[in-house]
C-alpha cells in the first residue's frame, strides 16, 4: 500500500519491527534464534539474545506462562466458580488461552481446573464489568504483574461522557471491540506483512474494501442529492449503500467497524438523524441474521443498535483510539496501519473544530524518520491543506497545495501514489485560486488535475476523484463562460452532464 522515500536512510532499532517479531515469534511459532537470524538478515539489525528476551517481556511477548501464573490463574478462576461468575483472563494485556493453562495444570500437577475455554473461539468471550475489577482485583494483582481476570455484567454500565445525559449502554460494546481485535491479532486471522503496507485483515479484503467504498460513497451520494432537492435519486443511493451491510457485518477487514461508526456519526451531522438511527438498527439486524450470536462482532453491534445517538461522537473516539493503542501493541507504531488509523482520527477530530497543529504531527519529524515523499509525509500535507480548504484559509491552501504537487511529481516507481497526491492538490489548489478570482493560474491548474484524474482513471477505475473532477469542470465551464471561451465552456459543460449521468446510471442499477 504505501512506500517509504527510497532514498531516506533511517537508523532503525527492534522497536521499528514490533510487528514482524509478533508475528514470526508468537503467531509463527518460530524459535528466538531464528527470529534473530530473520530480522539480521532482512533488516541488518544485530542484538543479543538478552536484548531481544528484555524487548518481548516490556512488549508482553511470551509464548509460556511461568508456574506461578499458572497456579495463580487457575486458583482465581476456580474462586471466581466458586461465586458462579464465568471468567476471562489476561496477562501483560493480552488474552490467555485456557486450554494451555489446563495443558500446564496437567503436566505440572496442579489443583484440577473445570471447563477450559478454547483459545480458537477467543472472540466469543464474554465482557467485562470495569468498574468492579479494580477492586476485586486488588490482591491477585500484587501477586502477579499484568493479570486480570473479569467478569460478565449484569447490567448497562452508566457511564458520564461528554454530554450532561448520562450514557446508558452495555459495557459489551467497548469491550467486545478490545476482544474482537485481541483476538484477530491472536489467533492469525490479523497479521502483520510489512511496515509499509496495510495489515492483512481479510482473506476477501478486495472484496470487502470494494463493498466500503461502495457503502461510503453510496451515503455520501444519497446525502448530496437529498440537499439538492433529489430525494428520489438520493433514496436510490441510500438503498445501494444499505445493500452492502450483508457483506460488512460478516467481513473481518479491520477498516469496517470504524467506518461504519463514522458515518453513523455523518448522517446525523448532516441532518438525516433518522436515517442514521436505521443504519444502525439494520446493521444489527443483519448482523443477527448472518453471525453467529456469541461473535465478538456480534455483540457490537448489538449494542451499536441500542447506544444514545448524542453520545455517537464520544463512542466514536473511545473506539478508533481503541484501534490506535492496539495496533501499536501488536504491529507498532511504525507500521503504516497504525499511521493510517491515527490520521483517520485526526481527521474526525479535525471535523469537530479542533486546531490542525494539535491534531496532526509535525510533518519536519514525519520526513525525518521516513523521507519527504514518503506515503505519510504526503499523507501529512494532504489532509492539512483539505482542512485548511474547509475552514477558507486559502493562502495557507496555495502553500501546502503546491508543496503537495511537487513532492508528488517526484515519486518514482509508484503510479498510483504519484497520481492520488498530484490530483489532491491539483484540486485543492485550482479550486482556491477559482475561489480567491485568479481565474488564469485556476484555468491552468485545473486543467492539469484533470489530465491527472484522467492518468489515475488507468490506474483505478474506482471513481473516487468524480466528485472533484464533478466540481473541476463546473469551474472551469464558469470560467469560459465568463472569458467568452464559449467553445470551451460547452465541452466541459457537456463532459461534466455525461459524466453525472454516467454515475448515477451506473451506481443506482439494482
Amino acid at each position: 500500500m504505501a512506500n517509504d522515500d527510497p532514498s531516506h536512510v533511517h537508523t532503525t532499532s527492534l522497536g521499528d519491527y514490533k510487528g514482524e517479531i509478533f508475528q514470526l515469534y508468537i503467531i509463527e511459532k518460530k524459535t528466538l534464534k531464528d527470529v534473530m537470524a530473520i530480522i539480521e538478515e532482512t533488516h541488518g539489525i544485530t542484538a543479543t539474545a538478552a536484548v531481544y528476551k528484555a524487548r518481548l517481556e516490556k512488549w508482553g511477548y511470551q509464548k509460556y506462562i511461568k508456574r506461578h501464573e499458572v497456579n495463580a490463574i487457575v486458583k482465581e478462576k476456580q474462586q471466581r466458580e466458586l461465586q458462579g461468575k464465568e471468567t476471562t483472563f489476561f496477562l501483560r494485556d493480552r488474552p490467555v488461552d485456557l486450554m494451555k493453562i489446563e495443558k500446564y495444570r496437567k503436566r505440572d500437577r496442579v489443583q484440577h481446573m473445570t471447563q477450559p475455554i478454547n483459545f480458537g473461539k477467543i472472540q466469543q468471550l464474554h465482557s467485562i464489568n470495569h468498574d468492579k475489577v479494580a477492586m476485586e482485583l486488588a490482591p491477585l494483582r500484587n501477586q502477579i504483574a499484568g493479570l486480570i481476570s473479569t467478569t460478565p455484567p449484569t447490567s448497562p454500565l452508566q457511564r458520564p461522557l461528554a454530554s450532561p445525559q448520562v450514557w446508558k449502554i452495555p459495557e459489551k460494546l467497548l469491550y467486545h471491540i478490545d476482544i474482537y481485535i485481541k483476538g484477530s491479532f491472536e489467533c492469525g486471522d490479523w497479521y502483520f506483512f510489512n511496515n509499509e503496507r496495510l495489515i492483512e485483515s481479510s482473506k476477501h479484503a478486495a472484496l470487502e474494501q470494494t463493498s466500503i467504498m461502495s457503502f461510503l460513497n453510496g451515503l455520501d451520494m444519497g446525502c448530496r442529492y437529498f440537499t439538492e432537492g433529489k430525494a428520489d435519486v438520493g433514496g436510490l443511493y441510500w438503498r445501494k449503500a444499505f445493500r452492502e451491510m450483508e457483506t460488512l457485518v460478516q467481513g473481518t477487514y479491520h477498516g469496517i467497524i470504524p467506518n461504519l461508526i463514522i458515518k453513523v456519526n455523518d448522517l446525523d451531522d448532516s441532518g438525516h438523524r433518522e436515517a442514521a438511527k436505521m443504519l444502525k438498527s439494520y446493521a444489527a439486524q443483519c448482523c443477527l441474521a448472518l453471525q453467529s450470536p456469541g461473535h465478538a462482532r456480534a455483540a457490537f453491534f448489538r449494542a451499536l443498535a441500542d447506544a444514545e445517538m448524542d453520545q455517537m461522537k464520544d463512542l466514536e473516539i473511545m473506539v478508533m483510539s481503541c484501534f490506535i493503542h492496539l495496533f501499536e501493541v501488536y504491529v507498532g507504531p511504525r507500521c503504516y496501519s497504525t499511521f493510517v488509523m491515527e490520521m483517520d482520527l485526526a481527521r474526525r477530530r479535525l471535523l469537530r473544530g479542533e486546531p490542525i497543529d494539535r491534531c496532526l504531527p509535525v510533518l519536519s519529524d514525519i520526513d525525518a524518520k521516513f523521507g519527504p515523499i514518503s506515503h505519510r509525509s504526503l499523507d501529512v500535507i494532504r489532509l492539512r491543506t483539505e482542512f485548511l480548504f474547509h475552514r477558507e484559509e486559502y493562502a495557507d491552501v496555495e502553500t501546502y497545495a503546491s508543496l503537495l504537487i511537487k513532492r508528488a511529481s517526484t515519486v518514482d516507481g509508484d503510479e498510483w501514489r504519484r497520481l492520488y497526491f498530484l490530483v489532491k492538490g491539483g484540486y485543492h489548489l485550482g479550486v482556491t485560486q477559482y475561489r480567491i478570482e485568479n481565474y488564469a493560474a485556476a484555468m491552468e491548474t485545473l486543467s492539469a488535475c484533470l489530465k491527472w484524474e484522467e492518468e489515475m482513471w488507468k490506474v483505478d477505475e474506482s471513481g473516487q476523484f468524480n466528485s472533484e473532477k464533478s466540481e473541476m469542470l463546473k469551474c472551469l465551464e464558469n470560467m469560459g463562460s465568463w472569458s467568452g471561451r464559449i467553445n470551451e465552456a460547452a465541452t466541459w459543460r457537456l463532459q461534466r452532464m455525461q459524466m453525472l449521468e454516467k454515475i448515477v446510471a451506473t451506481d443506482i442499477l439494482p
